[in-house]
């Protein structure tokens, strides 16, 4: 799949900034295994606010492959988030439309897509410098951010203890 793989690639970029070792799950598992993970991935009822969907759909079942990502979002988005609020602020509308774009998998990954079409829409609106729409979709993508964070980093312990139990 096209996305997981850049998804990897991103990771991989980013988690090395992170100094975290990452290793994508093996496609050659047993099939026992992957009837095991998909039990995991299906037995957890992810928060009502992410996409069970397209996380399921991401991550084909693997769990523990989600924990990681979720992680990497967490350790990530803060600072992603910043450079995108400066560059909003200079209203380097360049730099704006890179950053948005930068972050979109970021969303993708763990199960917020409503947030990646705001950054394509930001994306949009800073190659026609539209300042007024770019500020306006910058405050409801923050705003959703600072809601959506928390409920990611309770995601990680909830997925944690079930994968422990």
């Amino acid at each position: 799949m096209t996305l997981t793989k850049g998804l990897i690639k991103y990771s991989k970029k980013k988690l090395s900034f992170v100094r975290i070792n990452f290793q994508p799950p093996k496609s050659n598992r047993t099939i026992g295994n992957l009837a095991g993970m998909s039990k995991a991935i299906s037995g957890f009822e992810f928060h009502e606010k992410l996409d069970k969907q397209s996380i399921e759909g991401l991550y084909h079942s693997d769990l523990s492959f989600a924990l990681e990502m979720f992680q990497v979002y967490t350790e990530v988005v803060n600072s992603e988030f910043s450079k995108l609020e400066t560059s909003v602020k200079e209203r380097d509308f360049s730099q704006v439309k890179q950053d948005a774009h930068k972050m979109k998998p970021m969303f993708t990954m763990v199960g917020l897509p409503q947030m990646t079409k705001i950054c394509k829409e930001i994306e949009t609106n800073a190659l026609s410098y539209d300042s007024a729409k770019v500020d306006e979709l910058f405050a409801e993508l923050k705003s959703m951010h600072d809601e959506h964070f928390h409920i990611i980093e309770k995601e990680i312990t909830r997925i944690e203890e079930y994968i422990n139990t």
